[in-house]
């Protein structure tokens, strides 16, 4: 896979210290976004990350291919990894009642408030 068809996926990563923030560029996480989240997401895992934050604060809309991506890489995660969610809009937060991963997940408002969380 290219780089440019990666970026599809993440518009922005970056690191604030131990911490790989990774914010989706797109409005809707569904299939081709999702499969390539999937392996950005186990991409860092195999390279050591062991704090994540999913930043899905421009995403509007995601099916059950997007969530299941976030839960392949939660499930990658290996023993003391966190990943966490930010910036979830309503839509979003809805499907992930909907599926009850919203008990599984630490969905939080802002990405600061998510790299603070993982900080600590």
């Amino acid at each position: 896979m290219n780089q440019q068809t990666r970026n599809a996926a993440v518009a922005d990563s970056q690191m604030f210290g131990s911490i790989h923030v990774m914010t989706v560029g797109q409005k809707r996480l569904a299939a081709d976004i999702a499969d390539n989240l999937r392996k950005l997401l186990k991409e860092r895992i195999n390279n050591g990350a062991m704090k994540i934050v999913v930043d899905l604060s421009k995403v509007d809309f995601i099916d059950s291919l997007g969530i299941g991506a976030i839960v392949a890489g939660k499930k990658s995660l290996k023993d003391g990894g966190e990943l966490v969610l930010a910036g979830a809009n309503r839509n979003v937060l809805t499907m992930f009642k909907l599926t009850r991963l919203d008990k599984e997940f630490q969905i939080l408002n802002s990405r600061d408030e998510a790299v603070q969380t993982l900080s600590t």
